[in-house]
């Protein structure tokens, strides 16, 4: 029996993705430095700053396009577990709640 490929949780980014994903302008604030950048990819952002070690708590804030924010301050443990666990950082971001 030939064996299939198991499906990938990595969409493939294209031109049309860039036009239609929503950008965000995103702060974090760990280890006594700002981290301010914008994009259309809140996982692969985040990720990137990764810091190799935690020691204070983080504040998120995120701006949308229309201008709505979302805030969280999280704390050394709950912070952790977001940098550690990518499951963890999906369902922060698909819980973020704009006001």
């Amino acid at each position: 029996m030939p064996r299939t490929k198991k499906p990938s949780l990595v969409v493939e980014k294209t031109e049309a993705f860039e036009d239609i994903a929503p950008k965000y302008k995103v702060t974090m604030t760990f280890n006594d430095k700002t981290h301010t950048f914008e994009t259309n990819d809140l996982f692969t952002s985040i990720m990137d700053r990764k810091p190799t070690f935690l020691k204070t708590r983080i504040l998120f804030t995120v701006i949308n396009e229309d201008g709505k924010k979302f805030e969280k301050l999280l704390f050394v443990f709950g912070g952790k577990m977001i940098f550690r666990n990518p499951l963890s950082l999906r369902i922060f971001i698909n819980n973020m709640r704009f006001k």
